[in-house]
């Protein structure tokens, strides 16, 4: 993920929060309270994080032992410094997925520690408090979910190109 458009996604994201919350702060914090305290929304989130996670973990070794063999397909991967452009970056590329659905896995267990504490004493008598804190969650939320969803839009991308370059090699043949 290049940092400038991470960056500039942020701060959008940001200038958006401050919009809705200036607009009509009350329907915001419910509507944040409503998407941070959604058990099924979760469950699928934490489903699917399973489930790409260990498919992640499976296809890293597979590649890498497809790489080490000789055939038309990683012949061609490796003239012209293919390798360098398509190997290289799948690979950094599937440990940058693990670690943005693992940030995403730790959040979104740590929100659903937290919203047992959300009827805490302290926090209900001072709604600022209250408000502030759904706030920056919704925000590192929305921010996470992002990421997450990047970083699978880029695997697919790739994994597409190799099956591209798979194919022209089968046309060749």
């Amino acid at each position: 993920m290049k940092p400038n458009r991470c960056i500039n996604v942020y701060n959008v994201l940001i200038v958006i929060l401050i919009i809705l919350m200036v607009i009509d702060k009350d329907m915001f914090i419910h509507f944040s309270e409503l998407v941070l305290c959604n058990k099924y929304l979760f469950a699928s989130l934490i489903t699917l994080i399973a489930g790409l996670f260990g498919f992640t973990i499976a296809v890293i070794p597979l590649i890498m032992q497809l790489v080490n063999q000789n055939n038309n397909f990683i012949n061609k991967l490796n003239e012209n410094n293919n390798f360098n452009c398509y190997i290289k970056p799948l690979l950094n590329r599937c440990v940058k997925f693990l670690v943005n659905m693992f940030m995403l896995f730790v959040f979104i267990m740590c929100v659903q520690v937290l919203i047992d504490f959300k009827n805490v004493y302290y926090i209900k008598e001072h709604h600022i408090v209250k408000d502030v804190v759904t706030a920056i969650f919704i925000y590192l939320y929305l921010i996470l979910i992002y990421r997450f969803l990047y970083s699978l839009y880029i695997f697919i991308k790739d994994i597409k190109s190799l099956v591209n370059i798979f194919l022209q090699t089968k046309r060749v043949d």
